[in-house]
């Protein structure tokens, strides 16, 4: 279960995305709206109804509980679910396209006057010495898996290590399967003819190798979730297979101020959010800039810069 604040982020950041995509195109956003399903087997409901243990649901458009025949039937190597174990709900939500995603944020944010500086430290105290950053008073760290090098949290912050496959093609819809034994993601990636596919999760791994076994498990799974995307032999088109390393910490993410020893000098933390990065990113936004706010506000430096504070990053 999410932490309420973290539900909070998501929340916010759907309803950004409402707007959002209401005013721009998903060719220049990266972000569309798209029909979504999520089934599971009595290992994960426990028994409970959706709106008991699914949290969005509460807010989610078009939500519907699925009829028993609309639910694609797990494949045996997928865990021991049978036919009348299972349940779904369908829904609407969106689909992101992260490269293009991120284009549109820098290009709003260089709009907005700020400004790009790249350099490498071995502190968050040694952003302040970067070319440009002299008159800086505060940092806000998104360091992402490689914060683990800035920050002293120990065993507490960590890697999490996921693989996916990415298939030629549109899936119809987004696509979730939880079980006991499995999970199976489907996202399509609207405007680029693709779909992904996951994914894994191994905790504590901070190795980029790709594991086969995992790749024939990621296709196995997703199969009777997109079927419009095979081909004659039953099988997707791959396109390439992906690593990466989640930025997991132990009680959720870290968004908060800490105070240097420099004087007038500190650290607003924003990481930790393991693989909810993007669906908690504006709503997280949004608690950055109060924090930023306050902080600036206890300063001498109110006047100049307060008003340069945004959420419209």
């Amino acid at each position: 279960m999410h932490e309420k604040h973290m539900q909070h982020w998501e929340h916010r950041t759907f309803q950004h995305w409402q707007t959002l995509t209401s005013r721009r195109a998903a060719s220049e956003t990266g972000i569309s709206s798209s029909p979504g399903m999520y089934y599971w087997d009595s290992s994960a409901s426990q028994g409970r109804k959706p709106e008991e243990w699914i949290w969005w649901t509460s807010f989610i458009p078009k939500y519907r509980y699925m009829r028993r025949e609309e639910i694609p039937v797990p494949i045996k190597s997928c865990g021991q679910a049978q036919e009348d174990d299972i349940e779904g709900i369908t829904y609407e939500s969106f689909s992101i396209s992260p490269e293009m995603y991120l284009k549109y944020l820098m290009a709003e944010c260089k709009t907005l006057g700020g400004t790009m500086i790249q350099g490498e430290v071995a502190s968050l105290e040694d952003v302040f010495a970067l070319d440009g950053c002299g008159d800086a008073v505060g940092v806000v760290n998104c360091a992402g898996v490689m914060g683990t090098k800035l920050v002293n949290e120990g065993d507490a912050f960590y890697p999490t290590k996921g693989q996916a496959v990415v298939v030629r093609g549109e899936a119809k819809r987004i696509s979730t399967g939880l079980g006991a034994d499995w999970e199976a993601v489907v996202v399509p990636r609207k405007g680029l003819n693709e779909t992904f596919l996951g994914v894994t999760k191994i905790y504590g791994v901070g190795t980029l190798d790709i594991d086969e076994g995992a790749t024939r498990m990621i296709l196995e799974q997703a199969k009777p979730l997109a079927p419009e995307l095979l081909d004659d032999s039953g099988n997707f088109e791959v396109l390439r297979v992906q690593v990466g390393l989640r930025p997991t910490r132990t009680g959720g993410a870290r968004v908060e101020i800490e105070n240097l020893a420099a004087r007038g000098k500190w650290i607003c933390h924003n990481y930790g959010h393991h693989g909810a990065g993007f669906e908690e990113s504006f709503g997280c936004a949004e608690t950055v800039v109060e924090l930023v706010s306050q902080q600036l506000a206890r300063g001498d430096f109110v006047t100049q810069h307060k008003s340069s504070i945004s959420t419209r990053l």
